[in-house]
């Protein structure tokens, strides 16, 4: 009877109702869950090809926006650029002159130099239909005959040409590499105001960093990566298998934008068989990097017969081992929340400690190590990067000098010569000399005591020039240990004196003053140049201010680098709100611009852009 009253308790009853639940829900779970289970490996298995399409996307894209910088000082240098004309208008029959070939050279291997996947550059003439090639290894610029009419594309715009096309020209590019292709840039003639173009230059690149983005990783071999434009030329493909065509659907439905369309694992049906198809549209360039994956290649696992074991494990162990797993199951939980509570803001170093069981727990802990090691290198790896990129940009920008200063110098030395004074003429050069001593130092950050010190030279130089100003520096002495970037000054007191002084008043004054300022918390200093000269009208205002909110290698004028210069500078070493802020003087007449800047000194700022003193 106790034992009929125990099977029959309310325990035992929920037991078996619980059981048996187990047991009915068993066969609809283990359906689902297999399902589930699927799709889910077969997402991951499509995110590891997913990872390789971006990382090939992530290359070319960088190639394509790097592109016009690499050919900035070709277009920037007027000597160079004017050979490169001559080249493109030189008669065919005749060999090239020799000056004319080495000039090009060293900027042709200047330019390879920037990117070692760089392996020549082609020049084609629309004049006299020739192909020039400037080859890497030999340092050479070859004349070859074009065995084929050259395509016809748009100027002004960025094209690409792949190796079929590059190969059809002359067979003499084939032996430049296994596999190449080429971005094409338009060659104008800058004299011509219709801006005539003379031809094509083509920046010639090798596949090999695409290749080992793919090989690097244990992929199938029947998946085909490749990268198209969107006439369907053939950039790059990962295998020399038949190139599996991207669906009409898609490239019609592309739409005009500049941003990018990212599509993952889209099933469809190419050339008779089921493939799953992932690709990225970058609108900017307007190219196609794609995927494509044979669905029998798709490695699924077998997850339905160890569910079914699973299930059967609880339905007979639930009840007996409910408190126990749940106890060691929070147990470890708890363990595992509390290591990922410890990670976080500016400590990446810490690591959950693991211990010598080798069951579920242990294998997250491992992943979780594995995950923070990762994200601790890529942070690294992203912050050495970051500041690579903004040292390189200052480089660039801290050594543009403008050659117009020393012109106007050397014709006023002239003058003073001319007229018998050569005490002053000697004088001059000595300023000057002191000038360019300082633009020949490697130092990219200088304090303000330095900054003040050249400006007064400036300033004494000009005084040979025009006689009627005076000038005063009202600046606390705390500030002048403060660091500059070199040459922040220098070009807004010599913007003055071109465009800002009045000969026709005596009373000149030119005026820089200090003061302190807090915006959102955060100390900073103020530097005010004032003038009582020459003022700007409110539309010219207007257009300087947009000119320093733009990037200086994309400004297309001419004329006006020196303020953006200066204004660029200031942001890549003291970041945002910093930078150059004009404005109309208060005063009826008159100019003034002011500077703001971080209070750092120049050891800091040099060791936070890792440049050295």
């Amino acid at each position: 009877m106790k034992n009929k009253k125990t099977y029959h308790s309310f325990y035992a009853k929920t037991m078996a109702l619980f059981i048996a639940l187990i047991f009915l829900l068993s066969i609809p779970l283990v359906l689902i869950s297999n399902t589930i289970l699927s799709k889910y490996e077969k997402v991951n298995y499509i995110k590891e090809y997913d990872i390789v399409l971006n990382d090939l996307h992530r290359i070319f894209n960088t190639r394509c926006h790097y592109f016009y910088n690499t050919l900035e000082p070709l277009f920037q240098n007027t000597s160079d650029y004017d050979n490169l004309c001559k080249l493109c208008t030189a008669d065919p029959e005749q060999t090239i002159n020799p000056a004319l070939s080495n000039a090009l050279v060293n900027v042709f291997y200047d330019i390879c130099m920037r990117d070692f996947n760089c392996i020549g550059i082609l020049l084609h003439s629309n004049i006299t239909n020739r192909l020039y090639l400037f080859d890497l290894q030999y340092k050479t610029i070859e004349s070859l005959r074009a065995e084929s009419i050259y395509p016809s594309y748009s100027p002004y715009s960025l094209k690409f040409i792949d190796e079929t096309v590059l190969v059809s020209l002359n067979e003499r590019l084939g032996a430049l590499s296994d596999h190449m292709y080429g971005l094409s840039g338009t060659i104008y003639n800058q004299n011509n105001t219709a801006l005539a173009s003379l031809g094509q230059i083509i920046v010639l690149y090798s596949t090999e960093d695409l290749v080992s983005s793919v090989s690097e990783q244990y992929l199938s071999e029947d998946a085909i990566f490749s990268i198209t434009d969107l006439s369907g030329d053939i950039l790059y493909q990962s295998t020399d298998a038949e190139h599996l065509p991207v669906p009409d659907s898609i490239t019609a439905s592309l739409p005009e934008t500049v941003q990018n369309i990212t599509v993952s694992g889209e099933e469809t049906r190419l050339e008779g068989r089921n493939t799953y198809l992932s690709y990225i549209y970058n609108g900017r360039y307007e190219y196609l990097v794609s995927l494509m994956l044979p669905y029998s290649r798709v490695s699924l696992g077998y997850p339905r017969q160890l569910i079914l074991v699973l299930i059967l494990f609880i339905c007979v162990f639930s009840i007996l081992l409910f408190r126990f797993i749940t106890k060691m199951s929070n147990d470890k939980v708890t363990f595992i929340r509390d290591g990922m509570s410890k990670l976080g803001g500016s400590n990446l170093d810490y690591r959950i400690p693991t211990d010598e069981t080798n069951d579920e727990f242990s294998a997250i802990i491992e992943g979780f190590n594995l995950m923070c090691d990762k994200l601790q290198d890529n942070v690294e790896k992203s912050y050495v990067y970051v500041m690579q990129q903004q040292t390189a940009e200052l480089y660039a920008l801290q050594t543009s000098i403008n050659p117009h200063f020393l012109y106007n110098t050397l014709e006023m030395i002239r003058v003073q010569i001319a007229q018998g004074r050569a005490q002053d003429a000697s004088q001059m050069i000595l300023l000057l000399s002191g000038i360019y001593r300082n633009q020949m130092r490697r130092d990219f950050f200088v304090s303000l005591s330095e900054e003040l010190e050249q400006c007064e030279k400036l300033i004494e130089l000009y005084m040979y020039r025009f006689g009627n100003f005076e000038y005063e520096f009202d600046i606390d002495d705390s500030f002048l240990p403060y660091a500059l970037p070199k040459n922040t000054l220098h070009p807004l007191i010599e913007n003055y004196f071109i465009h800002g002084i009045n000969q026709n008043i005596e009373d000149n004054l030119i005026t820089l003053s200090g003061k302190r300022e807090e915006i959102n918390g955060i100390s900073y200093i103020r530097l005010t140049l004032s003038n009582n000269g020459l003022a700007i009208s409110e539309e010219e205002l207007v257009r300087l201010k947009e000119k320093l909110q733009g990037s200086i290698f994309e400004n297309k004028d001419s004329g006006g680098f020196a303020l953006p210069n200066v204004h660029n500078r200031l942001r890549i070493v003291f970041g945002e709100p910093c930078g150059l802020y004009p404005d109309n003087s208060i005063h009826d007449s008159g100019f003034e611009i002011s500077i703001l800047f971080l209070p750092m000194l120049p050891t800091e700022v040099a060791k936070k852009h890792s440049l050295s003193l």
